[in-house]
């Protein structure tokens, strides 16, 4: 009886054995620049691992460390663009920046004095008829 083999070569009993190894054993992978992989194998020679060997480590070890990281990171990043969106004008009093969260009670009442007022932009003024 002669034994059926696939393109690489394998014969169905192979086939089967690497099939089960693949299914418990996928593979990840992803890309990065020229620069990023040469700094990557360069720190694997220093660290005489494998790419796999030190992103499993690193994950496996240190995943609750970098879980908060990312958390810690996503936080950041809110409190960035919360700072970014803050409305600031300088008190009248010591000349410091007064800053007022958007869409409070504040803002509006501020937005409302200005609506009163006529304040904007120095060009839009000029330009409103009289």
């Amino acid at each position: 009886m002669k034994k059926i083999k696939d393109e690489k070569g394998m014969n169905k009993k192979e086939m089967s054995a690497k099939r089960r190894y693949d299914e418990k054993n996928p593979s990840v992978t992803f890309r990065m620049s020229k620069e990023e992989k040469l700094e990557l194998e360069k720190f694997c020679g220093i660290m005489d691992m494998s790419v796999s060997e030190i992103i499993h480590d690193f994950f496996f070890s240190q995943k609750e460390g970098a879980i908060v990281l990312f958390i810690n990171g996503i936080d950041y990043g809110r409190q960035l663009e919360k700072n970014l969106n803050l409305i600031w004008y300088y008190c009248s009093i010591c000349h410091q920046k007064m800053f007022i969260e958007p869409n409070t009670l504040v803002h509006h009442a501020m937005i409302q004095y200005m609506l009163e007022h006529g304040w904007g932009h120095s060009e839009c003024i000029n330009k409103k008829p009289l």
